[in-house]
C-alpha cells in the first residue's frame, strides 16, 4: 500500500483497545487525518500526546479514513508550553479550533505553517487573548471569510461589524452581525497582519473582544 512522509502536529489522542492509539494529526501535506499508532515497549509517550510535532511515515489502510503510523520522529514537543498551565490552556484552544474547522484530508500547508509559527511564539508573558485573537483572524482570512480592507461594503466607512466575507459600519450593520464596539479598526488590522508576535498589542477589554471573535469563528464554521 502507498506510504508517504509528512510533518504533523498531534491534535488529539485516544487509546484503542489497550493496543495502540488513534491520533488526530494535522499534517503539512494531507491536512487533518486520523492515524493508528500501535503501542510499543519503548514508545515515547510524547508521540501519543497532543501538542507534539513529529515527522511521520504513514501508510494507507483498507479504511480510507484511517492511516497506519509506520515510523515517527519527534521534531518539536513544545515542552516550554507544557510547563505553564496558562500557555498550555491557550495552546489547547488553538488545537481545538484546528480540529473543529479543518475538513479531513484537506491539504493546507500554509495553515500548518501558521499554526506551528504561533505555537513556537507562545510564552508565559505573551498577551494570550491577543495571541489567540490574531490567530483566529488570520484563520478567517485564510479561509476566505474575512476580507481586507476592513471597510463597510456599503459606504466604505471604517467597519465596526463583521459577517463572514463581509464587513460593515455601524450604520449599515445587519442586526445579526458581530460588532466590535471596544476595538478600533487599526487594532483589528494589526492583529490580522502582525508578523512579529513579540509585538502583539494587548487588547482593551480583551476577554469581551475575544468572545466576539470566537463567536464569529464559530458562526463561520457552521456556514
Amino acid at each position: 500500500m502507498r506510504q508517504f512522509q509528512s510533518r504533523g502536529l498531534i491534535l488529539a489522542s485516544h487509546p484503542h483497545l489497550h493496543k495502540g492509539y488513534v491520533l488526530k494529526i494535522f499534517t503539512s501535506q494531507q491536512g487533518s487525518i486520523s492515524a493508528y499508532l500501535q503501542s510499543q515497549k519503548h514508545l515515547d509517550p510524547l508521540l501519543c500526546s497532543p501538542l507534539c510535532e513529529a515527522e511521520w511515515l504513514l501508510q494507507d489502510s483498507y479504511d480510507r479514513d484511517l492511516f497506519y503510523v509506520r515510523e515517527a520522529t519527534i521534531i518539536t514537543p513544545f515542552l516550554a508550553i507544557r510547563q505553564h498551565l496558562s500557555s498550555l490552556q491557550w495552546a489547547g484552544k488553538l488545537l481545538q479550533i484546528i480540529l473543529t474547522t479543518q475538513l479531513p484530508q484537506k491539504p493546507s500547508s500554509p495553515l500548518y505553517a501558521l499554526t506551528i509559527h504561533y505555537l513556537r511564539h507562545l510564552y508565559p508573558e505573551t498577551p494570550h487573548p491577543s495571541w489567540f485573537s490574531s490567530f483566529l483572524l488570520k484563520l478567517l482570512k485564510w479561509e476566505g471569510l474575512l476580507h481586507h480592507p476592513l471597510h463597510c461594503t456599503v459606504c466604505q466607512a471604517p467597519s465596526r461589524a463583521i459577517l463572514p466575507g463581509e464587513s460593515y459600519c455601524l450604520s449599515h450593520a445587519p442586526p445579526f452581525s458581530f460588532r466590535f464596539h471596544h476595538v478600533e479598526e487599526s487594532l483589528l488590522e494589526k492583529l490580522l497582519f502582525i508578523k512579529n508576535l513579540k509585538d502583539l498589542p494587548p487588547i482593551p477589554h480583551g476577554q469581551e473582544v475575544l468572545r466576539e471573535i470566537e463567536a464569529l469563528q464559530s458562526y463561520a464554521t457552521r456556514m
